[in-house]
């Protein structure tokens, strides 16, 4: 609740990256998974995982 009071709701959707970390997926691949998110279909469950390692030959776990 301090965040909010302090910040409001943007400090509350602020995406706060660890310094130096090289994000896992980013470019056109980014990009990519965005437009699938926008999809009425979207993922389902795992499916995600999935698609990430079928596509985007990038592996989370």
């Amino acid at each position: 609740m301090r965040k909010y009071k302090d910040e409001g709701r943007r400090g509350l959707l602020e995406v706060k990256h660890a310094p130096g970390k090289v994000p896992s997926i980013g470019g056109s691949d980014l990009e990519r998974l965005k437009k699938r998110l926008h999809e009425p279909s979207g993922f389902q469950s795992y499916s995600l995982q999935e698609w990430l390692k079928s596509e985007l030959r990038l592996s989370l776990s």
